[in-house]
């Protein structure tokens, strides 16, 4: 065989190797996607080229109904339930539909990932796995562009999401429309991949029946009301320590303390700690909010309130909780009622009410059925010396002064933004809100 028909041979034989290998490629993505449609894969995907998941359009994108916000990209849900991806660069017109979604109710951040609630019940999830969300054995890096339906869930009433783990790792909450409770992404069992199906431990699910409402917050804090109006929470650290600073323990007005406890929900988990906190009798709420240090009650009769503990006064500085003689966190608060009436326009006070709380790391976003926005604000009233307890100290002298700490407390803060009818966050600092004819506003809290 001469030296011609020789490399014709070689580059036959490789554009044979080629063709097979595409063929094989085209039907591991084909079975794939069979699989994502019938739903039973939750958690780790086939993986598509972008162009195959979104159509590209140029000022076409329907009339806007909420929009989430995070650096220099948004992710739009529009009034007929379509799901689009575009710049927040006003001088790029283009818009790209997330193909997959239709009659979306409800879109979330969950940090890297953003998740959407479907008018029939299902819950879909894309985006970066950097918070373990698709795939938690998966690659961290890795992104996930094809929405996909999380199986185990369906008929869903309403879905939650920390967006603002301290930890790097997405805590999910949903409720279906018979007061089953579903949470994905604590720490129970140590094991990832039972960690992030959704559930609830057998042992304890007696307590999370009958759910009606839920209020995820930022931080460890997400609240849940029970039909017959009773509250509790579902806190989660990886900072275990005996006396649980990285929790706070608001108890509702006028509750029984007998009716007050906690309820270890450790199923296995090693350096980490859930627990189950009752609350008491909470009919009179109407909604619940909480960033990272405190809890926001807004009340039926119309006025708003929030715990004011330690945890709000001493801020970041988790050690000046311990009480220097004991050693013991204190927990004390009380509730503290804010007049937001005071800083908003409105021709009949009485009227006035808050429609509707989003949560972020240190803010906390209201809207007013008049479509006035104000927000929650930290700020240094005093510096103090604070005298606490530190384990690093030696054992015969575990007393520390901290000098000059700030203590903070909350004021509130009107935004200039008019007619809003619907709120969102990426949990973090970046908020946003939809007027009557689409128009949105954004801030990104730098205070």
């Amino acid at each position: 065989m001469n030296k011609r028909k020789m490399v014709f041979v070689v580059e036959l034989l490789s554009l044979f190797v080629i063709l097979l290998y595409g063929t094989a490629c085209v039907y591991s993505q084909v079975r794939q996607s069979e699989k994502i449609e019938q739903g039973v894969t939750d958690i780790i995907v086939g993986v598509f080229p972008a162009y195959f998941l979104t159509e590209r359009h140029e000022n076409i994108m329907p009339e806007i109904a909420d929009i989430i916000i995070s650096d220099d990209k948004a992710v739009v849900l529009c009034k007929d339930g379509s799901v689009w991806s575009r710049s927040t660069n006003e001088s790029d017109a283009s818009a790209d539909k997330v193909l997959g979604l239709e009659n979306i109710v409800k879109i979330l951040c969950g940090g890297p990932a953003m998740y959407a609630l479907s008018e029939d019940g299902n819950v879909y999830v894309w985006g970066s796995n950097e918070w373990l969300q698709m795939n938690p054995q998966g690659d961290t890096d890795r992104k996930y562009v094809l929405p996909v339906r999380i199986a185990g869930l369906s008929d869903i009433k309403d879905i939650g999401v920390n967006a603002y783990p301290e930890d790097g790792r997405g805590r999910c909450f949903a409720i279906d429309r018979e007061g089953r409770l579903y949470v994905w992404g604590l720490h129970l069992y140590c094991d990832m991949l039972r960690d992030f199906a959704p559930g609830f431990p057998q042992r304890n699910y007696e307590l999370v029946k009958n759910v009606q409402r839920l209020f995820i917050g930022a931080g460890n804090n997400h609240y849940f009301v029970r039909e017959d109006g009773t509250v509790f929470s579902i806190m989660d650290t990886v900072h275990y320590s005996q006396d649980m600073v990285d929790f706070i323990y608001p108890c509702i007005e006028d509750t029984d303390l007998d009716d007050i406890s906690y309820v270890d929900l450790n199923e296995g988990a090693k350096y980490a700690l859930t627990i189950l906190y009752e609350m008491g009798d909470g009919k009179n709420i109407e909604l619940i909010g909480a960033d990272k240090y405190t809890m926001f009650l807004y009340k039926k009769d119309g006025t708003l309130w929030y715990w004011n503990s330690k945890t709000v006064e001493y801020h970041d500085c988790k050690e000046a909780v311990r009480a220097p003689e004991t050693g013991v966190a204190d927990y004390q608060g009380e509730w503290r009622e804010i007049d937001y009436k005071g800083i908003l326009k409105s021709e009949n006070n009485d009227t006035l009410r808050i429609a509707d709380i989003c949560v972020g790391a240190e803010n906390v976003l209201f809207l007013t059925n008049d479509g006035q926005v104000f927000i929650s604000m930290y700020e240094t009233k005093e510096f103090r010396d604070v005298e606490c307890y530190q384990y690093s100290i030696r054992e015969w002298n575990r007393v520390q002064t901290i000098e000059a700490l700030p203590i903070k407390t909350i004021i509130l803060k009107k935004l200039d933004w008019e007619n809003a009818v619907k709120i969102n966050t990426d949990g973090s600092r970046c908020f946003t809100a939809v007027n009557e004819v689409g128009k949105y506003y954004y801030l990104e809290t730098d205070f």
